[in-house]
């Protein structure tokens, strides 16, 4: 569960104002929104303001600045 930690998304290169980023999160989803195998898993949306894709390969999600490659 994620409650009270901040979230980033990290890289090893410098991230700019056109980079994606985390628009939401919802963390301790117990009853607010289930998939389609009906569970209720914590999720986060990443927005990409670009027009073109954008790959997410090497890229990590965490909560620890000491370790930027925790998810």
């Amino acid at each position: 569960m994620l409650t009270g930690s901040a979230l980033m998304l990290a890289q090893a290169s410098s991230v700019s104002a056109a980079d994606p980023f985390i628009s939401e999160v919802m963390s301790a989803n117990d009853t607010t929104l289930r998939d389609s195998f009906s569970n209720s898993p914590d999720w986060i949306e990443i927005y990409n303001p670009n027009d073109q894709p954008f790959s997410l390969a090497d890229w990590s999600l965490t909560d620890d600045p000491q370790d930027l490659q925790k998810w």
